[in-house]
């Protein structure tokens, strides 16, 4: 993206922890023209764009989102996301990404990706996010100040609650579907596994979150969808690891890790069946 300016404090390998928020991104851009951050995948982490002036589109998981000043997009872990400047009047923006430790906060947040999938649910506006993540940058860009760690850890936990509490009110508006209906609670178990694709350790981890038999679920979900879990989630981990093959961004064996498989040899072998070609020839 062609840029005026730009700040980014970028912490993708190794995230800055304060408290139990882990922070990979902060910043700032003002766009050139019709500039354009092109479409790349998000792995554990969400984030939010916060526009402060110009025009533009947010995409998220391949959705055009038009915003302006005072638009706020969140973006969920495990999706593909992009920024494109408008001509005329070229956008500019903050944003930050980060994930919590927290256990309370993940709940919540989990709570959030399952019931807000669909990218037309993620155009929020809250004025007091839009000027927190201002000082948190400011915050960051200055941390020689005196308690700049604990003033910034407050920061980003209130973002991060403000955040939540934004989504309790727009829950208030869902329209619940019967939990008791078996493609709804099917619907739940594959949004837990694509937005915690690179969390999971392995495919039990769904009973655990749901408080159901592992083989109770298995029988359900195929008897619901016609496929099987461990195929739903074999597909899923794929389709993440040749999003970031093609990426190019990063090697194979890192690839392998961040998805949890046993080696680099066991995901090319998946890879090759799958997509008919290895890792290294798909890139």
């Amino acid at each position: 993206m062609e840029n005026f300016y730009h700040i980014n404090n970028f912490y993708p390998h190794d995230p800055l922890r304060f408290g139990s928020t882990r922070l990979i991104q902060m910043g700032r851009i003002y766009c050139k023209g019709a500039s354009e951050c092109p479409e790349h995948f998000q792995t554990d982490f969400f984030e939010l764009t916060v526009v402060t002036g110009g025009r533009g589109t947010v995409g998220v998981r391949g959705v055009d989102i038009h915003v302006k000043e005072g638009d706020i997009v969140v973006s969920f872990p495990a999706e593909t996301h992009r920024i494109v400047s408008d001509k005329n009047e070229p956008l500019r923006y903050d944003f930050f990404a980060f994930n919590s430790d927290d256990p309370i906060i993940k709940e919540e947040l989990d709570g959030i990706t399952a019931l807000f999938k669909d990218p037309s649910d993620r155009l929020i506006g809250n004025h007091r996010i839009e000027k927190l993540v201002e000082a948190g940058i400011n915050e960051l860009c200055d941390g020689t100040a005196p308690l700049s760690e604990r003033l910034l850890t407050n920061i980003l936990d209130e973002i991060i609650i403000r955040l939540i509490r934004v989504y309790g009110e727009k829950k208030s508006t869902v329209i619940h579907a019967d939990t008791t209906n078996s493609e709804t609670f099917c619907y739940r178990i594959m949004n837990y596994i694509d937005t915690h694709i690179f969390s999971m350790k392995r495919l039990t981890d769904v009973s655990e979150i749901t408080g159901y038999n592992y083989s109770y679920l298995s029988a359900l979900f195929k008897s619901t969808t016609g496929r099987t879990l461990s195929d739903y989630y074999k597909t899923a981990r794929l389709k993440a690891a040749r999003t970031l093959v093609r990426e190019n961004k990063l090697t194979v064996s890192k690839i392998a890790e961040m998805l949890n498989y046993s080696s680099v040899y066991v995901l090319s072998r998946a890879y090759k069946a799958e997509f008919g070609v290895p890792p290294t020839e798909d890139r």
